[in-house]
């Protein structure tokens, strides 16, 4: 913090207004300098309550405001990038909307009106420090100008006022900005009561935060960071209760949240956030790529710098902690944390599997006699703030924005589209003891199939391949794939299978309603339909006869064998059902399509 002018009467020629240094503190002190220079009661004011040495009120006053602007206006506040792609996802044509009522309600739920009445207070506060006297010399500028030896008295008195009259007015102009530049108010409208459902949803999910909050409040030695990263993640909850019209959290002080603020702007870890910020948070990049909260790089040297405190000095070379003793203190290799370090660089949102970190927390547990808070701290801020999913075989590593759980819930068109697409045309089968995934087409559709599932799921498209047989020929297929047990158990979960038993054994999944279902056939058409017809083949004569009762179909089911001896089932869906299909779910595959147009 800054060291300010400590009030002395000893040196006081002048009477002068001091307050407390504690932001929020309403202690404010008429100084009066000591009458025989050096004797008398008080010399060195302190607030009776924070026990603090008194600070005049110009020096502080602008602090008070420069941690205000750096907590109302923080680009942190911006709606969380999670919750962003949840809504896009969900409820795609009020994502504007949602942004604007956020923008909208930033300054109130991070606490404008208390910062406001703050000001207020401390304003007539001052005023009432100030002898009937020196206010009318004040507001008096011509017995100024003939009193010139009162001009320099109460010169100091005039400063305050003007600083704080100053300092407010910068407050007011920096939300009088929010308000007229930032906010479209015409675009705040009422969000539907299903996005509000899922918006209370995410407030008791992330409550827990609040909980981690008040343990700062204990006296722990944990970066300056993740302090602000708590702080942010209550105040972006505080902005959703004020966005939802409830009352925002109480057990934490406004004032105490500002000065916190203040330290983080001094420590330049607030950045503020600008119309461009804003107009980003709706671009398809935006919520396509989610860069990490708390990235690796920033995880691995706190922890190394941590842990250097905390280790015996034999452990250290010249004072600090080499990585290769890092890596041996997380019961690693020695190289081990110089291969992250690479790692990271080819890919900066690369991220460390759950069930490494989970190794690392158990190997500290055994080579510390006594494992500090704010080591348990860094791992589970690491853990919540890139929500880590278990890793294996390093898929994080190569497709970092891949939605593992994509299809734990078929609760959109397009995921339905997608899981019928993949009855027809994925599978899955053991790799070792987990399960991998994979789907391959022909060239022709590569782009308008295969590239836009890939993205659908996050899947980077650099790790795509195109299918080579035993004998060295290349093909024409391409095809994605990779392991994981969870991606895998939520395909089983609606009925996939796993092996060469899937085309035989499949059947309709259980879905919500009609339109989920008429995307989910449209897929699977894609996949396994007949170009120019409204024909669908199966090897699963269940499935067949699922389809033809649930649609109510009255074209008879056929059946026909392959040249390789499989047997398939056919059924023709028809005209209207198949034009019902392409206007409830409209990115479909094109050269199918277009013979209905």
């Amino acid at each position: 913090m800054v060291e300010y002018t400590k009030v002395s009467r000893k040196t006081t020629n002048e009477d002068m207004i001091a307050i407390c240094p504690q932001l929020g503190c309403d202690m404010m002190k008429r100084v009066k300098p000591l009458k025989l220079g050096f004797f008398g009661f008080g010399k060195y004011p302190k607030c009776k309550q924070h026990h603090l040495p008194l600070v005049y009120i110009d020096e502080r006053i602008g602090e008070i405001v420069d941690g205000a602007l750096a907590c109302l206006f923080d680009k942190a506040g911006l709606p969380p990038k999670v919750l962003l792609s949840q809504i896009k996802e969900k409820y795609p044509q009020e994502l504007n909307t949602f942004i604007n009522s956020w923008i909208y309600c930033i300054t109130i739920g991070r606490g404008a009106s208390i910062i406001s009445s703050y000001m207020d207070s401390l304003s007539k506060s001052y005023l009432k420090q100030i002898t009937k006297k020196q206010l009318k010399i004040l507001k008096d500028d011509l017995s100024i100008k003939i009193e010139r030896k009162k001009e320099e008295v109460f010169n100091a008195i005039k400063r305050g006022i003007d600083e704080i009259t100053l300092q407010y007015t910068r407050l007011l102009k920096h939300l009088r900005a929010h308000s007229e530049v930032f906010v479209n108010k015409q675009k705040i409208l009422n969000l539907s009561p299903e996005l509000r459902n899922m918006l209370i949803k995410w407030l008791e999910f992330s409550s827990n935060v609040e909980m981690e909050l008040l343990k700062i409040g204990e006296k722990q030695n944990i970066p300056l960071s993740q302090v602000k990263d708590f702080y942010d993640r209550i105040l972006n909850l505080d902005t959703g209760k004020c966005l939802l019209g409830l009352s925002s959290n109480k057990r934490i002080s406004a004032f105490d949240r500002f000065s916190a603020y203040l330290e983080f702007w001094k420590e330049n870890l607030t950045k503020k956030f600008t119309r461009s910020d804003i107009e980003a948070l709706k671009t398809n990049e935006f919520l396509t790529v989610i860069t990490n909260e708390y990235s690796t790089l920033s995880f691995l040297n706190d922890l190394k710098g941590v842990l250097a405190k905390n280790v015996s000095e034999t452990n250290l070379w010249r004072g600090q902690l080499t990585d290769e003793q890092l890596s041996l203190i997380l019961g690693q290799s020695n190289s081990h944390i110089r291969k992250k370090r690479n790692q990271i660089k080819k890919n900066s949102n690369y991220l460390i599997s759950i069930e490494t970190i989970e190794e690392y927390e158990s190997n500290i547990k055994k080579n510390l006699a006594r494992v500090p808070r704010e080591i348990i701290n860094l791992l589970n801020k690491y853990k919540n703030s890139n929500n880590l999913k278990k890793s294996l075989h390093g898929i994080y590593s190569w497709h970092p924005n891949l939605k593992i759980d994509y299809f734990e819930y078929i609760d959109t068109k397009e995921k339905a589209y997608w899981l019928g697409w993949l009855f027809a045309e994925g599978w899955l089968s053991k790799h070792d003891k987990y399960l991998r995934f994979g789907v391959e087409l022909h060239k022709d559709d590569e782009k308008d199939l295969l590239d836009k599932f890939a993205r659908a799921i996050g899947f980077n498209l650099e790790h795509k391949e195109t299918e080579i047989r035993r004998d060295g020929e290349i093909t024409d297929y391409v095809r994605i794939r990779f392991v994981s047990d969870e991606f895998a158990k939520n395909l089983i979960k609606h009925g996939f299978i796993v092996g060469k038993k899937k085309s035989k054994s499949i059947e309709l999944p259980k879905l919500a309603s009609r339109e989920l279902y008429l995307a989910f056939i449209l897929g699977y058409y894609d996949g396994d339909g007949k170009v120019g017809s409204t024909v669908i083949t199966s090897g699963s004569i269940n499935f067949i006869n699922q389809v033809r009762r649930y649609f109510k179909i009255t074209y008879k089911i056929w059946r026909t064998d392959s040249e390789w001896g499989g047997v398939g089932y056919n059924i023709y869906l028809g005209m209207d059902l198949m034009r019902e299909m392409l206007e409830n779910y409209r990115d479909s595959l094109e050269r199918k399509k277009m013979h209905f147009k």
